[in-house]
């Protein structure tokens, strides 16, 4: 490992890995002939995938003068679309803003307005959902991914497969030079107020970051080899990698675990569109898939699929899970009729990159409740509220520091400048170590659901719910749930006079927020909300009301 100092703060960084994507891509060429993607049934080399991505790339800048710095939208669900539009985005140097494929239509041009976006590659999904929300995103030129000519705007939009037509005779990616301290990509997560802020990731913090996964995931498989035996391991070292895609590109675990992986290792990546356990099984079988990264619903999921023990699964070996926590009894169960699969997780953010410990194997069947031991290209540490660092045992905020980190929040520094103290990130999570270096998430500053792996901010669920004329007070909160980790609820106070009903809130909430962020169950109340000693909502005596009722229900 080598230092490198970033903004005054020295960072350990693998002196052996790429500095920058340009660097990456260019490493990769040298994967041409393998398969890179598999869709739907179909099979995309690395070789045809880069060669679309250059075609796509010149007529970028040949068509809407894009270049070095500008910022694109991506907003698409997985494909292998999605990665040509990433490689001939980056491969210019420009930023390529990652947009929640599963947003609402206010929340896809909130997320590219915000931004300061100048161009938009949709697919045909999401560039209705554009049109629906009517916003400014409106005034952008798009490329659209769509066979229907009713999509695009005459004299603004452009076809997604007459850009990158012509492609076979296109030489290699050609990559714009880069530097470390430049931003490569923009993704997002929830803020305090309600609205998605823009993480802004620079070259060398997306690299440092996707060490880190790489480094994990090196960890997981060792222990699989070393468990499996000689012969499984040889084979295994012989094969291409192969992942089962699950995981939205737009985060961290998909784009950095999953596309990057796949680019650096030269891996398969078999891109499952729609979640279906079934299908799961198949592809995995099929394809003799050896790894993916999943959450713990999707594992419920696979589990209870009917003739789960008819499929082949010989080849599966690591099996990552994050972004909530892992029940007991999953992992019980999982392990007993999976015994050779190496289990793994980790703890990080998207203003991380990705993980910044992990643990696997025996390690993780042993102690469940820990998110492992710190990678060595990160520091990590447990402060009290003066900042003052903790001894093991002491529980306190966790902070982080190395390349890896974000640069900041976009068009928001008071939030960057409350987020970095001294080159820490303070991540707003509360945690402990353990005497053996074992980092312990026990709780969270902030008011945060995590359900199926996605992170649902309170106050964006309440200010949906606030904009519904009939409310008068409103508060969001996660109950626990077998299958999801935890799920939404909301306890709503009405205005007087004013009846409401779930399934007219369920309606409101739908055209605002994704999906799975409308709540799954309201609580109405006659009275208005509890309130503290400084006149706020006592959300632990709410919280507590209801977690009663739903233990008695």
């Amino acid at each position: 490992m080598v230092t490198v100092e970033v903004n005054g703060t020295p960072c350990r960084i693998f002196a052996g890995c790429p500095r920058t994507l340009p660097d990456l891509y260019r490493q990769a060429s040298r994967f041409a002939d393998r398969v890179f993607t598999v869709e739907g049934g179909k099979q995309h080399t690395f070789g045809e995938v880069f060669g679309k991505a250059a075609q796509l790339a010149g007529n970028l800048t040949q068509q809407f003068d894009v270049q070095k710095g500008l910022r694109v939208a991506i907003a698409m669900q997985n494909s292998t679309e999605w990665i040509i539009a990433f490689l001939a985005v980056t491969s210019l140097g420009a930023v390529a803003v990652l947009v929640n494929s599963r947003g609402a239509p206010s929340e896809l041009d909130r997320a590219i307005c915000d931004t300061g976006c100048s161009l938009v590659i949709a697919d045909a999904k999401r560039a209705e959902r554009l049109q629906e929300a009517g916003g400014r995103s409106q005034l952008l030129a798009r490329v659209v991914l769509t066979s229907d000519p009713r999509l695009l705007r005459p004299h603004q939009d452009r076809s997604f497969d007459e850009l990158i037509s012509g492609w076979e005779a296109t030489s290699q990616l050609g990559c714009t030079p880069v530097d470390g301290d430049d931003l490569a990509l923009m993704m997002f997560t929830s803020g305090t107020t309600g609205f998605a802020k823009g993480v802004m990731l620079t070259q060398r913090s997306v690299l440092a970051g996707l060490s880190g996964t790489s480094f994990g995931a090196a960890l997981s498989f060792a222990k699989f080899q070393a468990q499996a035996g000689p012969e499984a391991a040889r084979m295994l070292a012989a094969r291409q990698p192969v992942s089962l895609m699950v995981a939205p590109m737009f985060h961290v675990s998909g784009c950095h675990n999953g596309v990057l992986t796949a680019i650096s290792t030269g891996g398969k990546l078999v891109i499952l569109n729609r979640w279906s356990g079934e299908d799961a099984l198949r592809l995995i079988a099929e394809e003799r898939v050896q790894s993916v990264t999943t959450v713990p619903t999707m594992l419920w999921d696979l589990l209870r699929t009917p003739g789960f023990s008819d499929y082949d699964l010989s080849d599966l070996a690591v099996v990552g899970t994050g972004g909530t926590g892992f029940p007991p009894n999953l992992l019980r169960e999982v392990h007993e009729v999976l015994p050779r699969v190496v289990f793994a997780t980790g703890y990080g953010m998207t203003e991380t990159n990705g993980s910044v410990c992990s643990s696997s194997g025996a390690d993780f069947i042993a102690q469940p409740d820990s998110v492992g031991k710190i990678l060595p290209i990160a520091d990590v540490k447990v402060v009290d509220d003066d900042g003052r660092d903790l001894p093991v045992g002491g529980q306190g905020e966790i902070v982080v520091r190395g390349a890896l980190l974000m640069s900041g929040y976009f068009g928001m520094p008071a939030d960057s400048a409350a987020t970095f103290r001294d080159g820490w990130l303070h991540t707003g999570d509360i945690g402990r170590f353990d005497g053996e270096g074992r980092l312990y998430v026990t709780d969270r500053r902030k008011l945060m659901i995590i359900s199926g792996g996605e992170n649902i901010y309170c106050a964006e669920v309440e200010r949906a719910l606030g904009e519904h004329p009939g409310v008068r007070e409103v508060l969001a909160l996660g109950i626990p749930d077998s299958r999801l980790g935890e799920i939404p609820v909301a306890v709503v106070v009405p205005q007087p006079g004013h009846s409401l009903s779930a399934d007219e809130l369920v309606a409101h909430t739908s055209k605002l927020l994704a999906v799975y962020k409308v709540p799954h169950a309201f609580h109405f109340r006659s009275q208005g909300l509890p309130r503290n000693h400084t006149d706020k909502i006592d959300r632990i005596q709410v919280t507590r009301e209801i977690l009663a009722q739903h233990a008695s229900a």
